[in-house]
């Protein structure tokens, strides 16, 4: 990894990355464009505006949680920079292998005086709070939603004790030195407090529920029920959606996953036709969201000349 972290140092090598980031992101936009046109053209204007803004809120969200997990490790930068870290590393999301967000994160970081090992731990810890909430949240599905759902993923609230274990304050700060030393990020690994933990889970519990909220409004502009209980199960589907696609990232029973168990919960009430078009209709808002403040902090950072140093 220090070998990796080391090649981001190129201005060349972050450029590629960025451009290679950004194609994905547009490949992954165009080449579903027919079913995304057919998706719009089923909703009213107000309904596609509110799903976007909710999805920029919930990216929002995400940003405050790694931001307190950031404060938590004992680093307070400007705003304006922790929002570039995150939101240009983010765009590593889309390039395969799932590591490419925590180097570029590292390197980005680096240029504001953070250590590559911080950098990378708060991503890391940031990652578990998301998987610990999700499953949290998840567990609803399993318990409200369609047997189907229980049947297929019951096995993802396995993972729940492992995760609960790791995120105690002292047993996480002892992981986070042995991840540290074992990835030779080249620094003793920094210390968490159990209150940045709870207001970074809080964070986290907030962007499910804006996220949910999204899959909500698309659902019922589909002819989806109206209600709390429908909310709160749109949001816990959602989470378990994330929580088993990421668990099965590496399988190939993986693909497919969140499509999987959003169209298990909203295709009885509104047809599978209407279950895939929110489905795809969620996710292409949530990519516009990190392009548009990728992007837009990628041009930020060259005119303060932190991007591409």
């Amino acid at each position: 990894m220090q070998k990796l972290l080391e090649l981001l140092q190129s201005t060349w090598v972050r450029v590629g990355f960025l451009a290679v980031a950004f194609g994905l992101c547009i490949w992954a936009l165009v080449s579903q464009w027919d079913e995304i046109v057919a998706a719009v053209s089923a909703l009213n204007v107000w309904s596609l505006f509110g799903a976007l803004l909710l999805g920029f809120v919930y990216v929002a969200a995400t940003f405050i949680a790694w931001r307190v997990v950031l404060r938590g490790f004992g680093t307070q930068i400007p705003l304006g920079a922790a929002a570039r870290i995150f939101f240009v590393s983010q765009l590593g999301k889309y390039l395969p292998g799932g590591i490419w967000n925590f180097l570029a994160a590292a390197e980005l970081g680096k240029d504001h005086e953070i250590p590559r090992s911080k950098s990378v731990l708060v991503m890391f810890v940031s990652l578990l709070l998301s998987i610990a909430t999700g499953i949290v949240l998840g567990a609803l599905a399993l318990l409200f939603g369609p047997a189907e759902l229980r049947d297929r993923f019951w096995w993802v609230v396995l993972v729940l004790p492992l995760v609960a274990i790791l995120l105690a304050p002292p047993v996480l700060n002892r992981a986070l030195a042995f991840v540290a030393k074992k990835a030779k990020l080249g620094t003793s690994a920094p210390a968490i407090s159990g209150t940045a933990v709870a207001a970074a889970t809080f964070w986290s519990l907030v962007a499910w529920l804006l996220a949910g909220g999204q899959v909500w409004t698309l659902a019922v502009a589909m002819g989806w029920e109206i209600g709390v209980d429908t909310f709160l199960l749109a949001t816990a589907a959602y989470s378990l959606a994330w929580v088993a696609g990421f668990i099965m990232v590496f399988a190939p029973a993986g693909v497919g996953v969140r499509e999987a168990v959003l169209g298990a919960v909203l295709a009885p009430s509104i047809g599978s036709a209407a279950a895939i078009a929110v489905v795809l209709l969620s996710r292409v808002l949530l990519t516009i969201a990190d392009v548009v403040l990728g992007v837009a902090f990628v041009f930020a950072g060259r005119k303060h000349g932190v991007v591409s140093k």
